[in-house]
């Protein structure tokens, strides 16, 4: 029973959370924020950048968070710290692997859809470049999933 809680926790969630990442990166390419972040631009439009990095970051939160309050439901008073800690953590792991194998690099790099005009900077034609994010992008998830995991289990009771 608790290997399929944890394995459909994975499923719906990842699923969840690969959608709604996709739509952001979506609404960042179509609005220009995700082009902020990159390159060297003017203040305002850095700021712009900033913004979205910082959505990306709380939605991450937000995601563990909801998916932890809707999932675990009654479990949460019962389960300790560390065994949500360890759900959410994976949670963000599926997502992270799923921004960098698909998003960045299967999506921008290798396709590079002109559609989408992408500039030539690094970040949209280097493989090599997402694949060194994957340590620090995973020790970054570290943080996120503690606060979530807090967030869910302490304060949304």
């Amino acid at each position: 029973m608790a290997s399929l809680l944890v394995i459909n926790y994975l499923l719906v969630w990842g699923s969840i959370g690969s959608v709604l990442f996709t739509i952001l990166v979506v609404i960042f390419l179509l609005t220009g924020v995700l082009y902020a972040a990159v390159e060297n631009p003017d203040p305002k439009t850095k700021r712009k950048g900033m913004i979205g990095s910082l959505i990306i970051l709380l939605g991450i939160i937000f995601i563990q968070s909801i998916s932890t309050i809707s999932s675990l439901g009654s479990y949460r008073g019962n389960a300790d710290f560390m065994a949500i800690f360890v759900f959410n953590y994976v949670l963000y792991l599926i997502l992270f692997l799923y921004d960098t194998l698909i998003i960045d690099i299967l999506i921008l790099v290798k396709w590079h859809p002109n559609f989408l005009r992408l500039p030539d900077e690094e970040v949209f034609t280097s493989a090599k470049y997402h694949l060194k994010t994957l340590i620090p992008g995973s020790i970054l998830g570290l943080p996120l999933t503690a606060i979530s995991v807090l967030l869910s289990v302490f304060i949304f009771k």
